[in-house]
């Protein structure tokens, strides 16, 4: 029996995609084999006599560099006094925040430089933020922080003190494994799964209407703002086509003609994000990356979830090459100009959505699925123990 302990923090979709799916899948299927206990961060002492592993994703800083080592030493001394084996610690990570520029609104929280960035200068009213050491930079994310350069310096240095203390790191990729073994070599790669039974696959309307998804946060507002002129070209030259966009209501839209525009708010884990990607019925999914080493860093997780909900995805070549088939399980892009040529074409054939979409959805569920994937984490925490 493997006994692991996970945070409980909060669930977000990281911890949603690489602890609670995966972990509670493994109780509720291999329960001879593993266990999990949920515990809340600052409740931790005592677990360290139980369990044989604690997991936590997106782990960083001086405080969680504090309670590990407080709970290290409390494991060291219940081992002293034969009341269990050592605890072993494993981290989960999902990108690289050494690597997020000023582009991306995190940098409020990485960011140890000042500048200022102008998104979108086409744009009738270009979004302007001023990185300004101890200054509020308001509506990030839509809160107002501070930008504090000497917190974000620490932040940084207790994030690879936690890598460097962990007995194993796992993530998502091949390229963000190379990142990871810069401050620890002992890292293991697990895909994103994805529960198809947690998405509606999503049903054509066969109305001649055309929907076009695109679901982001604003971390990714370098990327939408990049793409969106060819974009807003394509949607405006076209009268059977609409656009629905899963992102902040306040997201800019410049030129985009909003007769065919749906905006939906970007929606938590707890608040049916799930459920809400299947409604939208989407016939083609965005996946737009601009070319930097963070975008480079992250996972296809995108491609996974339009798969689920029976659309076709248009990606760029940028991460996605490595995972779509262009042509067969995809549509792949190498410039803009190429994008508004594949988007008008996906939009033009009709048989050829169906037929990227169905690839997709077979492909991903037989290497991407829960079933699958979950079991990866149970080997991987058997090769920590020893």
């Amino acid at each position: 029996m493997t006994k692991v302990c996970g945070s409980r923090l909060s669930v977000t979709g990281i911890s949603f995609n690489r602890l609670y799916q995966p972990l509670l899948w493994l109780q509720e299927n291999m329960p001879k084999e593993f266990s999990l206990f949920l515990a809340e961060t600052r409740d931790l002492g005592e677990i360290t006599v139980d369990q044989d592993i604690y997991f936590q994703c997106s782990t960083g800083g001086k405080l969680h560099y504090d309670i590990f080592t407080k709970m290290k030493k409390f494991n060291e001394k219940a081992v002293d006094k034969g009341l269990c084996s050592p605890m072993k610690f494993i981290f989960d990570y999902d990108d690289s925040i050494m690597d997020v520029g000023p582009d991306n609104p995190a940098y409020i929280f990485s960011g140890t430089e000042e500048c200022i960035v102008e998104f979108g200068p086409y744009m009738k009213e270009p979004i302007k933020i001023e990185w300004i050491d101890k200054q509020t930079v308001k509506e990030v994310n839509g809160d107002n922080w501070i930008f504090n350069i000497e917190r974000n310096k620490s932040l940084i240095k207790y994030t690879k003190q936690v890598k460097s203390f962990a007995d194993a790191l796992v993530c998502t990729t091949p390229y963000l494994a190379e990142k990871l073994k810069i401050d620890n070599p002992n890292v293991y790669v697990i895909p994103n799964a994805i529960d198809l039974s947690l998405y509606k696959n999503g049903v054509s309307t066969d109305d001649g209407i055309v929907r076009i998804g695109w679901a982001f946060s604003s971390s990714h507002w370098e990327d939408y703002f990049d793409i969106l002129p060819a974009l807003t070209e394509v949607i405006n030259s076209r009268d059977d086509v609409e656009l629905v966009l899963l992102t902040r209501d306040d997201t800019p839209t410049n030129e985009l003609d909003m007769n065919k525009v749906e905006i939906y708010p970007y929606t938590s884990i707890l608040d049916g994000y799930h459920k809400l990607m299947g409604k939208l019925n989407l016939d083609i999914g965005l996946a737009h990356l601009t070319d930097t080493e963070f975008n480079k860093c992250k996972s296809p997780l995108k491609f996974l979830e339009y798969s689920a909900i029976g659309a076709a995805t248009l990606a760029p070549n940028i991460l996605y090459n490595d995972y779509i088939e262009d042509g067969e399980t995809g549509s792949i892009y190498n410039s803009h100009e190429e994008f508004k040529v594949k988007l008008n074409q996906l939009i033009d054939n009709k048989k050829l959505r169906k037929k990227l979409a169905s690839n997709a959805l077979t492909y991903v569920d037989t290497n991407y699925s829960i079933e699958k994937i979950a079991p990866l984490y149970l080997d991987m925490f058997k090769k920590v123990l020893g």
